[in-house]
């Protein structure tokens, strides 16, 4: 049975060696994007003053006074010790980042979001800068990955307590051969149960429907229309320079989650995207999440708050966490971390491993 195993290992293996090893680097690049970011970068961060934000209103002013040419997207309200940011689309449908004191209105950055280093890596992480096509490369190689961790599992089953040794320990003072081998086989099995983890939480992010079926198997196929509806209003116009609805947006927000880190605000997309706030609990973290949704014309609202929610909500709401390790702080990070780098070099041994028996056939046939 395992050489049928150790057939799909190898040329699965072969066949998506290359993406493989590609998002595993840039995955374990992007784990540390935070930390790295504000290490180098301290426009990031601002001195925190005993005194509200300053009203979104006049961050958008701010930014468009600078900028009158652009339309501001969203409006980030990060944390009380972090620069608020706001994204903008120049009329060459350009994207860009504006940091700004939260708390003067001051602007301390802007940057084309093309020269974001950690967003290039993120979007060749998930789609090669392919687009949707790259998407579905990505997805599909993630599929096919989890198939070749299982194979893997399988191949490295001892049969034997005994040998069980031998699959644990890499022996550094064989020949070289076998110290590759032992660091594909050793190495992949210590990864595995982590690897397998972010690959599962990483193809929700490619195919939606993935994502609803997770979603739908913690909630144990109960279903939760109020979840499922989507957008409820539907905006008719952009707004333009009276932008004291988003004021009011923020205010709402701002009762009804006191104690959240992070007010992410969208500006309505007519016959698109209706004026939104997400509130999320802490600073850089996605799990926890209230979600509000208002008609910019009449005020109304739509509201999720995020203890209501059924536990396959927040366990899709947690997604980009689980993935990342950071659902776990830094200590899951490092985990996130060290498997990527692990699964980068599987390939890599893999490759080895099969070029060395070929060599090996050929020189039997020859002799």
């Amino acid at each position: 049975m395992k050489k049928y195993f150790l057939f799909l290992h190898k040329w699965l293996g072969l066949f998506t060696g290359i993406i493989v090893c590609i998002v595993a680097i840039t995955g374990a690049i992007f784990c540390f994007q935070d930390e790295i970011k504000d290490a180098l970068f301290d426009y990031r961060k601002v001195e925190i003053v005993h005194q509200p934000f300053i009203k979104p209103s006049e961050i958008i002013h701010k930014v468009q006074d600078k900028n009158p040419k652009h339309v501001v997207l969203r409006v980030m309200y990060m944390n009380k010790d972090r620069s608020t940011v706001v994204m903008t689309m120049d009329d060459k449908k350009e994207s860009y980042f504006v940091y700004v004191n939260p708390y003067s209105g001051k602007i301390l950055h802007q940057e084309n979001m093309k020269q974001d280093f950690f967003l290039v890596i993120q979007y060749i992480h998930m789609n090669l800068l392919l687009g949707d096509i790259g998407k579905n490369i990505i997805g599909f190689s993630t599929v096919i990955f989890i198939m070749i961790m299982i194979s893997g599992l399988i191949l490295w089953w001892p049969k034997k307590r005994k040998q069980a040794k031998n699959g644990l320990t890499i022996k550094y003072k064989a020949k070289w051969k076998r110290i590759n081998y032992d660091l594909h086989n050793v190495l992949g099995f210590y990864a595995f149960s982590i690897a397998f983890i972010v690959a599962l939480s990483g193809i929700a992010f490619s195919f939606k429907p993935v994502r609803n079926s997770y979603t739908q198997i913690v909630n144990l196929g109960k279903s939760f229309p109020n979840e499922e509806k989507g957008y409820v209003y539907q905006p008719k116009k952009m707004l333009e320079n009276n932008y004291t609805i988003v004021d009011s947006a923020y205010a709402y927000s701002l009762k009804n989650s006191p104690t959240a880190s992070m007010y992410w605000i969208y500006l309505p997309v007519p016959d698109k995207n209706p004026l939104a706030v997400r509130a999320y609990h802490k600073s850089l973290r996605y799990y926890a999440v209230d979600e509000y949704q208002f008609d910019s014309e009449q005020f109304q609202v739509s509201q999720l708050m995020n203890e209501n929610l059924s536990n396959g909500k927040k366990f899709a709401n947690s997604m980009y966490d689980i993935h990342t390790g950071q659902i776990l702080g830094l200590f899951g990070k490092i985990l996130a971390f060290t498997s990527s780098i692990i699964v980068a070099s599987l390939p890599i041994t893999g490759f080895i491993i099969w070029r060395n028996k070929k060599r090996k056939q050929k020189k039997t046939i020859r002799s």
